[in-house]
């Protein structure tokens, strides 16, 4: 019986340590398979798909940002919508695409749209 208690406490430990893959979010700083990383962001900060997408929906609907940024503190990296198409609902994908649309037109920045 005690045996049968270390197996199975040993088997929780061995199964939450980190692959070499593996990272922690830096929103909710949960460790994060490789797999379930978002990883489009041209910096070298990861974060899950679930807070990114948060992060992003709360920029888009909340405060009508266009241009968004790394959420790490300090970052300046711009977030791209294509890169965000599969996380993202519907509808604030499309909403995000036409105020990024817009905004480009806006300042004349149609080849820096395409180029994007």
């Amino acid at each position: 019986m005690v045996w049968a208690v270390l197996l199975q406490r040993f088997q929780c430990f061995k199964d939450t340590t980190k692959s070499s893959d593996d990272r922690t979010c830096e929103i909710c700083f949960e460790t994060i398979p490789a797999s379930k990383q978002f990883k489009s962001i041209r910096c070298s900060h990861r974060f899950c798909c679930e807070c990114i997408s948060r992060y992003i929906e709360t920029k888009v609907t909340d405060d009508n940002v266009v241009l968004i940024t790394c959420p790490q503190v300090g970052c300046k990296v711009t977030i791209k919508p294509l890169k965000c198409r599969t996380i993202l609902r519907p509808e604030t994908f499309i909403r995000w695409c036409d105020y990024y649309f817009f905004f480009f037109i806006e300042r004349g920045g149609a080849s820096q749209l395409i180029k994007t």
